[in-house]
């Protein structure tokens, strides 16, 4: 695992034992098919990381709604955990 989250470039930057913590505080939380992950207008409770399957993200803009495709090693709602950033957005979870 801790080769697979090097080459991600969120975590790119963290020692090899900040990693190592990082995989021990770490949950396996599976998805189904149009289950949310994070719903439009509710902060983040998790940072979550793309393993498996594909997500959809879409959030409305002061001008338009943006959907955007995530794959595996995508990082979902750090800007609100870590940034503290209240930036809604929606995230479907689709599994192949």
């Amino acid at each position: 695992m801790k080769e697979f989250l090097k080459k991600i470039p969120f975590f790119s930057f963290f020692s090899d034992d900040q990693l190592d913590d990082i995989i021990a505080d770490s949950k396996e939380k599976p998805f189904q098919k149009d289950d949310f992950i994070v719903r439009e207008g509710d902060k983040a409770q998790y940072i979550y990381l793309l393993t498996r399957g594909v997500a959809t993200e879409s959030c409305k803009s002061s001008y338009k709604r943006v959907k955007e495709r995530h794959e595996i090693g995508t990082v979902i709602s750090y800007h609100q955990i870590i940034g503290g950033h209240h930036r809604y957005q929606t995230s479907n979870f689709f599994i192949y």
